[in-house]
């Protein structure tokens, strides 16, 4: 059955005789307020609202903080990875709860409710046996609370600034500059949705730190960091470009020579007697991560079987899962580090 979203329409100005929000007034039709003239219960200039309908409660509401989400569909985003750097970096230096973090990261419809710190109104079931509900927030409310957020993420971001300029090592600078631009770019992100929330609160705000700032000073101190990669197994060259890109994330320049750091990886891939049906191998891969000279600073490891019709699809398959553990479990290891480098330090 079709799902029914309506988003609460804007009012010039506030409504005498408005009902209190949430309560199950009726009007015309045995139909709540609400439902019917919702600007006249929840004006646009204190709330922020939308009705959702389902084939029951749970998914009314579900539906009503979905539509409530797309409000904050803002033009800065955060990609997922920095979004979880940025949690790590905030929570396990205590400067932040989960929860608190929760309430400014929208990924789906089930976080909208934290996100938005939202309140639901009565259910009401209409003949058609379809259920309405309508999910509010009040702005002022939410907007402290989202003040309260930025400014904190501000100071963190100046505390990172100033660890790094007063590093001498030029990874733990670039380690610290890089968890500034994190931080930095989720608080852009609050900045936007604080717009959003409430422009009177949101222009009250002292402009901050320059993200764009502070990413020119990480891709700077990341050029003084050349990275020598050196593979054996991968005689395909299948794993190397992705090791490489995994690097590169980082803004890490790759050298052939003179480099400052390395990271030396071997994969292996082997025949295994597993299933008599299929053809089966199993693979391993291990990467260390280190300066130039042999001091080791991350160690990683991996491995896994796979399974085919035939020895090459098998062995397909194992480069398939090797390119998964080299982007993601390497790639976050390595960022894992960095944040190691910053925590360490408090």
């Amino acid at each position: 059955m079709t799902k029914s979203v309506f988003i609460i329409g804007a009012v010039l100005g506030m409504l005498v005789g408005c009902a209190t929000p949430g309560e199950q007034t009726t009007a015309a039709g045995g139909y709540p307020e609400w439902f019917l003239n919702p600007s006249n219960v929840y004006p646009q200039e204190r709330y922020m609202s939308a009705v959702g309908s389902g084939r029951d409660r749970r998914d009314a509401e579900q539906q009503a903080l979905a539509a409530l989400s797309q409000a904050f569909e803002v033009e800065i985003r955060v990609d997922e990875t920095t979004r979880e750097r940025y949690r790590e970096l905030m929570t396990d230096s205590g400067t932040m709860t989960e929860s608190e973090i929760d309430l400014t990261q929208v990924r789906d419809v089930r976080s909208a409710q934290t996100l938005l710190n939202v309140q639901f109104g009565d259910a009401f079931m209409a003949p058609d046996n379809r259920v309405h509900i309508v999910a509010y927030l009040e702005r002022m409310a939410t907007g402290r609370l989202y003040v309260d957020l930025i400014n904190r993420n501000e100071a963190q971001v100046s505390d990172y600034l100033a660890e790094a300029n007063g590093s001498q090592d030029p990874l733990r600078r670039y380690a610290f500059l890089s968890a500034a631009e994190a931080v930095a770019a989720n608080n852009e992100m609050l900045r936007d949705q604080l717009r959003i929330i409430s422009q009177p609160m949101s222009a009250t705000l002292p402009s901050g730190n320059s993200r764009s700032a502070i990413v020119s000073r990480r891709t700077d101190a990341a050029e003084s960091l050349p990275v020598a990669i050196r593979v054996t197994g991968d005689a395909e060259n299948r794993i190397l470009p992705i090791l490489r890109r995994a690097v590169a994330a980082e803004r890490f320049p790759i050298t052939d020579s003179a480099a400052v750091l390395t990271v030396e990886g071997a994969f292996e891939i082997e025949p295994i007697d597993l299933n008599p049906d299929f053809e089966s191998v199993a693979w391993a891969f291990s990467a260390t991560f280190g300066r130039s000279g042999g001091t080791s600073l991350l160690s990683y490891s991996d491995q896994g079987r796979a399974s085919g019709i035939t020895v090459e699809r098998a062995t397909a398959l194992a480069y398939e899962d090797m390119a998964v553990s080299v982007e993601q479990g390497f790639a976050r290891d390595l960022r894992r580090f960095l944040n190691e480098l910053v925590l360490g330090s408090n």
